[in-house]
C-alpha cells in the first residue's frame, strides 16, 4: 500500500496494496522496525498488612503463638494494566495478519493485564461513498498486475494461520462506517466486530461501506443492532473518524498496522515473538 500527502489540505491518500507490501505494511515506508524505549519501573508493591495483638490483662496459663494472617489479611500487589494502542484501516490486509498477531501474543503474556485501543486510520480518506474497483485502482497506480501483491499477501498470512481469498475482493470501499462500529462496540466485543469486518471483506469481498453488510456483522459480533447502527448512520461519528484518522497522518503515522506498546513503537505486521518482547518491556 502507498501513501501521498496533499499538501493543501493536510491529508495522506494510501491505496490499499503497493510494492511496499513486502515490507508488511500498508505504506510505502520501509519494512517493520520498533524503536525500543521500555517505560519506568513497575509501581512497588503494597507493603503487607500488619496485625496488632492486644496485651492480656492477666497472665496467661499458657504462652500464645500469634497466628498467620488469613489469605483474606494479605495484600495483593498491585498490578498496572498496560495499554496498547493500534491504529489500522478495515482492508488493510497486513492490518488483519497484525491483528491476528497481536492475539496471539497476548494469549502468551501473563505478566500483566492488558487493554487494546484501537485508532482508526484511513489508507485512501478520498474513496467515493460507492467505493471503487480495487484492482483498476491498483492497475492505473502501479502500471502493472496487482495479483503478485495479493500473493505476497496470502503467503505471509499461510505463515500465520490467516485466509485471503483475493478471487472475491473486486471492491476498494470507504471504510468510515467500519470503524464507527468497531468505536461503538463495547470493548470486549471490538475484537469480535473487527474479525468479522476482516471475514466479511477478505474472504468474501463484500462492501464495507454497504449499510446492509455491516448490519450484518453487528449481528455477527453479537452486538446492539439498532443502536450501532444508528451510531454508523450518524454524520458527526463519521466526521470524528476522519479528524481522528487525519490527526494520526499529522502526528507522523503513514503506514498501518502501527502498535504504540507503552513507549515502544512497532510497524507492520509484526510476529507474536516481536509483539511478546515489546509487551515484556513496556
Amino acid at each position: 500500500m502507498t501513501s501521498d500527502f496533499d499538501p493543501k489540505s493536510g491529508r495522506r491518500s494510501v491505496l490499499l496494496m503497493g510494492a511496499a507490501a513486502l515490507a508488511a505494511s500498508c505504506t510505502r515506508n520501509q519494512a517493520p522496525s520498533g524503536a525500543a524505549a521500555p517505560s519506568g519501573p513497575t509501581p512497588p508493591a503494597s507493603p503487607a498488612a500488619t496485625t496488632a495483638l492486644e496485651a492480656p490483662t492477666k497472665a496467661p496459663a499458657a504462652a500464645q503463638t500469634p497466628t498467620a494472617p488469613s489469605s483474606a489479611e494479605k495484600t495483593t500487589p498491585l498490578v498496572a494494566t498496560l495499554t496498547v494502542e493500534l491504529w489500522h484501516d478495515t482492508v488493510c490486509p497486513w492490518c488483519r495478519i497484525g491483528c491476528h498477531n497481536l492475539r496471539t501474543a497476548l494469549t502468551r503474556f501473563t505478566a500483566r493485564p492488558v487493554t487494546v485501543v484501537y485508532h482508526p486510520f484511513l489508507l485512501d480518506p478520498d474513496t467515493p461513498e460507492g467505493g471503487s474497483n480495487l484492482r483498476e485502482r491498483l492497475q492505473q497506480k502501479y502500471g502493472r498486475d496487482p495479483e503478485p501483491m495479493f500473493a505476497r499477501v496470502v503467503a505471509a498470512g499461510a505463515r500465520h494461520g490467516v485466509g485471503f481469498d483475493f478471487s472475491r475482493v473486486t471492491i476498494a470501499p470507504e471504510t468510515s462506517r467500519s470503524h464507527v462500529l468497531i468505536d461503538v462496540a463495547p470493548s470486549d466485543r471490538k475484537a469480535a466486530v473487527i474479525d468479522a469486518i476482516h471475514s466479511a471483506y477478505f474472504d468474501r469481498g463484500e462492501n464495507l461501506g454497504d449499510v446492509a453488510v455491516l448490519t450484518r456483522i453487528a449481528t455477527i459480533a453479537g452486538l446492539d443492532v439498532a443502536l450501532a447502527m444508528s451510531a454508523v448512520g450518524d454524520p458527526a461519528r463519521r466526521a470524528a473518524i476522519r479528524t481522528a484518522a487525519l490527526d494520526a497522518t499529522r502526528r507522523g503515522i503513514s503506514g498501518v498496522p502501527y502498535f504504540k506498546i507503552g513507549s515502544r513503537t512497532l510497524n507492520g505486521a509484526q510476529d507474536p515473538d516481536t509483539i511478546v518482547s515489546a509487551l515484556e518491556a513496556a
